[in-house]
Parts: structure tokens; sequence; C-alpha cells
């Protein structure tokens, strides 16, 4: 019994109990016990794994507005030039078209 007490106290990854196999309350305990500890680190890698695709999206969402930002301020600028815009159309387009991303 101090053997579950010191591992509910300081968990460890990939711990379990020892099987007794004495197929007694006991057994059944540390088996459920087990399959808890299991569940919950199949958990725990789950959701690092979401946070970290969180985190790539937000960082993914923020490089978007940071690039966009510049384009934006190029296709602004260009349409006021005329002569310009009339050389470079299918530049700015595109650009437009990233920058509207």
């Amino acid at each position: 019994m101090n053997q579950i007490q010191a591992m509910i106290a300081n968990p460890q990854a990939g711990a379990r109990i020892k099987d007794t196999h004495s197929h007694d309350e006991f057994d059944n305990l540390t088996l459920a016990f087990n399959s808890l500890l299991s569940q919950v680190e199949t958990q725990e890698t789950s959701l690092r794994k979401q946070e970290r695709l969180a985190m790539l999206g937000t960082m993914q969402a923020k490089f978007a507005h940071e690039v966009a930002n510049p384009l934006s301020a190029l296709v602004a600028y260009s349409r006021r030039s005329p002569i310009y815009w009339k050389k470079t159309r299918s530049i700015w387009k595109r650009l437009s078209e990233l920058a509207a991303f």
C-alpha cells in the first residue's frame, strides 16, 4: 500500500505498480490503478499534441498577418501611380491576392 501512496504523491511517466498475481482485491485494485495511469498518460500526450498544434496555428496566423501588412501597403501605394501600375499589373494583381490571404 505504501507503493501506491508514493506513486499518487509523486507520479512518474511509465511508473506502474507491480502485479502480485494474488487474484484478490488488491490485485484488482492494482490492475485498475495501472489502467488509470495509462489512460492519464494517453490523455496528457494528446493534450500536449493539441497544444503544439494550437501554437502552430497561432504562429501561422501571426506570420500571415505580418506578411500581408507590407503587401497591402505596396498594393495601395502602387495604385496611386497609374503609369507604374500599367507596367506591373500582373505582379500587383498577384500581390493583391496574397495580401487578401
